[in-house]
């Protein structure tokens, strides 16, 4: 998934992700490193199933 959104980052306008049982603190950690400043909109879903 983060390699995709750094390859298409120059043209990333909209992202929505929608994640279950995984670890959340990652993925907002890497988030945060490669997502475009231009980025308009961003629907994130991040579910703990236990």
């Amino acid at each position: 998934m983060f390699g995709l959104i750094e390859n298409i980052n120059q043209n990333l306008n909209y992202l929505s992700i929608n994640v279950g049982n995984c670890q959340n603190e990652l993925i907002l950690q890497n988030l945060g490193q490669i997502l475009p400043s231009k980025l308009e909109y961003l629907s994130l879903a991040l579910r703990m199933i236990k």
